[in-house]
């Protein structure tokens, strides 16, 4: 990974998003497909097939078919959005400014939370509450039993996800500050960085209390 939540468009996204399937999924179906070389229909076609086996590889199930397809969707609308950008110079010119920046990065943010809804939903009435949810739309309270539910009453599930939240948030600010030539690339010393990683592994084992969950990826 390499701060894919600074991505400020789909297309950036998936660049940044797990480097080792992404690269070999373009290196050994994308290419081989043809990849963007054809026509703009061909292209589309080809991204469309890439990011459904994407999703099927996670798992053989519809709403993982739906996350590829989406993300697909959304990868041809990018492209064919970015090629319309780059003919008009003066207009291409304003995505680099910053106000365009911070949009373009909270639609990408937006739209990346809508693909876990695809993921996260146990049936796809509760995936269409979530959806709502998301958005500000009202839904009706007595069909909420569909929702997921997280551990509330676990007392450790809340500073476990504030201690991940502000180390996620930290590596992308420092991440960021160095990308753009503000911080030195250079690596902390490891009299520090021993100590922090060693705090954090303390941390996860103490909150969580010892309880066991199987690996997410065995499933798939």
């Amino acid at each position: 990974f390499r701060l894919p939540f600074l991505a400020t468009s789909i297309t950036d996204f998936w660049r940044r998003w797990h480097l080792s399937l992404s690269t070999w999924l373009r290196d050994y179906l994308y290419f081989p497909m043809g990849g963007s070389r054809g026509s703009p229909l061909r292209t589309y076609a080809n991204l469309m097939v890439l990011f459904v086996l994407c999703g099927l590889w996670h798992g053989a199930a519809w709403n993982w078919l739906a996350y590829g397809a989406y993300n697909g969707i959304g990868m041809c609308i990018h492209r064919w959005y970015d090629l319309r950008m780059k003919a008009r110079p003066r207009l291409d010119a304003w995505r680099r400014s910053s106000p365009w920046i911070v949009a373009a990065w909270a639609l990408t943010t937006l739209q990346f939370l809508i693909g876990l809804i695809l993921i996260r939903m146990a049936d796809w009435r509760g995936g269409t509450l979530m959806m709502q949810s998301l958005l500000g739309f009202d839904h009706v309270p007595e069909t909420a039993a569909t929702l997921p539910v997280l551990p509330t009453t676990d007392w450790g599930f809340i500073p476990l996800a504030a201690l991940l939240t502000a180390a996620g948030l930290v590596g992308h600010v420092v991440g960021g500050l160095r990308e753009q030539g503000i911080l030195s690339d250079r690596a902390w010393p490891d009299a520090i960085r021993y100590p922090l990683a060693a705090l954090g592994l303390a941390s996860v084992i103490v909150f969580t209390g010892g309880t066991a969950k199987t690996f997410i990826y065995i499933h798939f």
